[in-house]
């Protein structure tokens, strides 16, 4: 477990209940060993979201994309890019028609090549898995 530097960007095109959009999302941090990760995802999302009353709104999204994940120390970087899956749960109260704030969880998915030498079993994963909880302001236009 450790915590960073997370920014989500979302733009999303709702038909009632159903939509379609694009996700960016990026993700840094450090550790204490010296060495810092990068993680970046780009792609389309479709999305399903309802109201819940007059004030609140509710949605959930899957993105499907390119990831990108970058490990840096003194100076040397190791990068590796490829399919990465990301999805999101959104909670929001509406502060006005054009204006929401909410919460947000997350969760993002990358595979990764294996070391030389290093199998993983028939059903074992080589990758990163990461939540999140972010918090926001959403506008509608």
């Amino acid at each position: 477990n450790k915590g960073g530097f997370a920014a989500d960007l979302s733009y999303q095109h709702f038909w009632n209940m159903f939509g379609v959009g694009a996700d960016f999302n990026y993700f840094h941090t450090s550790f204490d060993e010296g060495f810092d990760v990068d993680l970046l995802f780009i792609g389309p999302n479709v999305g399903f979201g309802l109201k819940l009353g007059e004030k609140f709104r509710f949605d959930i999204t899957l993105s499907l994309g390119y990831g990108n994940y970058k490990e840096s120390k003194w100076g040397f970087s190791y990068s590796e890019g490829g399919f990465a899956a990301k999805s999101g749960i959104n909670l929001e109260y509406m502060c006005s028609k054009n204006i929401g704030i909410g919460i947000k969880v997350g969760a993002f998915s990358m595979g990764l090549k294996e070391p030389d030498g290093y199998k993983v079993d028939k059903n074992e994963f080589y990758g990163i898995h990461r939540t999140d909880l972010l918090g926001g302001l959403r506008f509608y236009f």
